[in-house]
């Protein structure tokens, strides 16, 4: 059977973002173990409290641009001038934003009580993660469809990342080199990545207008408010977690949530590929099977790790870690929602024109999240908070499903009838 060229350029990306995707939670799952072992439960979970909160300065930096850069770029490819406005006025307001926010943690760490209480150096070292952000230009390359350039950078510098870690990190006084290798190797990757898309796509760098600006800031505002909404039931976790525990127990839930992210990101490259597949094909009878086979993989994946959650962390982890094993088994059960909610979000109701189902959907899942830890308030712990984050995404999931159920059936019963 020939395939066509398009769904060769589509499996192509697929595999590139897959590769993307499996070093970011394979290789961090490599150094997790070791890490573990050498700086102890409380370093690790300090860490991981300021790597949450640079999340939020993250999802600042990208704005929404993930959404709306590689929109633009699939729409106006063959249009190099345009290509180029979009490119210069995107990475204009990623830079200026990264400042702002740059400004906002200065600001925070001189005057919240539980920031003074880390280490400065470690927080300041993770908001490297910011600037590679900034610099990211993986939305150009997704929008071109062109992503394996972007990968093979990634995978050169996360081997890079994963063998420093292994070399420096001897002993509990070199967990500030945690950090620092984690950004220094994010920031030269996107660097470089960012000089290969001028190089490739022959880019021109303008000086973006004040209008084009703001098309930008506006298109972009809608998915950023989302993103923002969607953070506030995985992300904010960690960040509770650090406000209301001790680092020690944010170690704990860290580690099982390591697990759980590490197949959810595995799942963020069919995602990332049919976004901009879908927006110039729309081939939904493509997408209702991939729909299917991503929620049977869900399903299988859960079942597996539920009956097998105590090993699995003691492979990982090692002793001490039972209270993780706990969390992982109930946690599990958010694969069963995530794997279909996020196939239906971008690639199906936001390729096809309903965007407002994909931001109203995280909306609503951040106000139970809100609703949820206001009744938890006086018992917030890693239980809790994990059962109030899968009620959320269950929403999520209803929200759109009624989306598509509202809008998108018609169509395939349509295009099926003639």
């Amino acid at each position: 059977m020939k395939v066509s060229k398009d769904i060769r350029n589509l499996l192509d990306n697929t595999i590139s973002f897959s590769v993307i995707q499996a070093l970011r939670y394979i290789i961090p799952m490599a150094t997790i173990p070791y890490l573990i072992r050498v700086l102890g439960a409380d370093i690790f979970g300090a860490i991981a409290f300021a790597q949450a909160i640079m999340i939020y300065f993250s999802l600042l930096s990208d704005y929404g641009f993930n959404f709306t850069g590689p929109r633009d770029i699939s729409i106006n490819r063959d249009n190099l001038k345009k290509v180029s406005e979009v490119f210069s006025s995107i990475m204009v307001i990623k830079v200026a934003l990264t400042i702002v926010g740059l400004c906002i943690l200065l600001v925070c760490l001189a005057t919240i009580p539980r920031l003074q209480e880390e280490n400065t150096l470690l927080v300041l070292s993770c908001y490297g993660v910011v600037v590679s952000r900034a610099l990211s230009v993986g939305w150009l390359f997704q929008g071109f469809e062109k992503i394996r350039y972007y990968a093979i950078i990634a995978a050169v510098f996360q081997f890079g990342y994963a063998v420093a870690v292994f070399i420096l990190v001897k002993n509990v006084d070199d967990f500030l080199l945690v950090p620092i290798i984690n950004s220094a190797s994010l920031i030269i990757a996107e660097a470089l990545s960012l000089i290969v898309a001028i190089k490739v796509f022959n880019l021109q760098i303008v000086v973006p207008s004040i209008s084009r600006i703001r098309i930008q800031i506006k298109e972009g505002f809608h998915f950023f408010l989302s993103q923002l909404s969607l953070s506030s039931y995985t992300v904010m976790n960690s960040v509770l977690l650090g406000f209301f525990t001790t680092n020690r127990v944010i170690g704990y839930y860290s580690a099982a949530e390591k697990c759980i992210r590490a197949l959810e990101g595995l799942l963020q490259p069919v995602v990332n590929s049919l976004y901009p597949y879908m927006v110039r094909t729309q081939n939904l009878s493509l997408l209702n099977k991939i729909i299917c086979v991503t929620s049977l993989a869900g399903i299988l994946s859960t079942v597996s790790v539920y009956f097998y959650s105590n090993l699995l962390v003691e492979i990982l982890f090692g002793k001490g870690f039972e209270y993780s094993a706990d969390l992982l088994r109930v946690f599990v059960l958010e694969w069963i929602i995530v794997f279909p909610s996020a196939i239906i979000g971008t690639p199906y109701l936001v390729a096809f024109g309903y965007p407002e189902y994909f931001s109203k959907s995280n909306m609503l899942g951040t106000g139970a999240y809100f609703v949820g830890v206001i009744v938890i308030y006086s018992h917030i712990d890693p239980m809790n908070i994990i059962i109030i984050t899968l009620i959320s995404h269950g929403i999520v999931l209803v929200w759109r499903l009624f989306g598509v159920f509202q809008h998108l059936s018609p169509l395939k019963f349509r295009r099926i009838s003639r």
